[in-house]
């Protein structure tokens, strides 16, 4: 029997120390992880190829994190791909924009620990349809 395709997770931080660390634990975990560190890189890598899940930062340079959702999911209104914000500031209107655009989850960052993200990336795979890794 033939192993699962590896999922690939997308991070978008200009947090590089933070996405390195999420990187790790995440590989560790089983999933290939690509970083972007702004919105405009990351909307390029979207319109050639399509990750399995999106963590992706309210505030980056060059495209706010927010505005690369709304863009992402005008582009591709039927995908499915699940996307985990992620903020530094707990704004409410921020949470709401979010959701309104149909993340899977707005987490604070300084709220949510590296193992909490790993779990929040499987919940979110698996309301997906995707399967996560077998550990």
């Amino acid at each position: 029997m033939e192993a699962e395709q590896q999922k690939t997770i997308l991070i978008v931080d200009d947090d590089q120390a933070l996405a390195e660390v999420y990187r790790a634990r995440l590989e560790i975990e089983g999933y290939n992880v690509i970083i972007k560190y702004d919105g405009e890189e990351a909307l390029k890598y979207l319109a050639t190829e399509e990750p399995s899940i999106i963590i992706l930062d309210c505030l980056l340079p060059k495209f706010g994190g927010l505005g690369v959702l709304e863009a992402f999911r005008k582009d591709k209104p039927k995908s499915k791909i699940p996307v985990i914000m992620v903020s530094g500031l707990d704004r409410p209107e921020y949470k709401q924009k979010a959701e309104e655009l149909g993340a899977a989850a707005y987490l604070v960052k300084s709220s949510v620990s590296i193992s909490e993200m790993v779990d929040e990336v499987a919940l979110a795979l698996s309301k997906s349809g995707k399967k996560v890794p077998v550990r």
